[in-house]
């Protein structure tokens, strides 16, 4: 019988812990289990610019912005 070694991630659920991913073994397989408690993971945090990042049009509208921007929006008023 072959021994397969693997570091696997999951969370417990009661008696029961749910891995991440598939452990690649046949329902019923007999496992030994470590356990090593991991971190918990702080999520990112993000500013405002950060959460556009994911926004596929901000860099169209940015240009367009700037484009704006760029045109004179003065006008002498006649007296």
């Amino acid at each position: 019988m072959s021994q397969v070694n693997q570091i696997l991630h999951g969370v417990i659920r009661g008696r029961t812990i749910e891995l991440a991913e598939d452990a690649g073994l046949p329902d019923g397989q007999q496992v030994a289990v470590v356990l090593q408690v991991e971190p918990p993971r702080e999520s990112p945090r993000r500013t405002a610019a950060g959460m556009l990042a994911d926004y596929p049009e901000m860099d169209r509208y940015l240009d367009e912005i700037l484009g704006e921007r760029k045109l004179s929006t003065i006008r002498e008023l006649d007296e």
